[in-house]
């Protein structure tokens, strides 16, 4: 989500939508469990077991994909320039 607000607010020039991508930022840091090994996100991805709760590694459910998003976001709101992941490359 945080990645469609900064791409909606890059498009549009819609203050609106750079501050819902401010609050997601705020919110996914938030989110993290942090400790002396490190941060990490937990999520119960089986929602019919919501006791299978997991720390993700890849890019579409988990760390990799939101510290992809949260790099985004800040070279986004300092100016700088990030190499773009493409997938599924031929």
């Amino acid at each position: 989500m945080l990645l469609h607000f900064l791409e909606a607010a890059e498009l549009t020039g819609n203050a609106g939508y750079e501050g819902t991508a401010d609050r997601l930022a705020h919110k996914l840091l938030n989110d993290a469990y942090n400790d002396a090994d490190g941060r990490r996100w937990y999520d119960a991805w089986t929602r019919v077991k919501p006791w299978d709760v997991d720390a993700h590694t890849g890019l579409y459910v988990g760390a990799a994909g939101n510290a992809s998003t949260l790099l985004a976001y800040y070279a986004n709101r300092t100016g700088k320039k990030v190499t773009p992941i493409f997938e599924y490359l031929s």
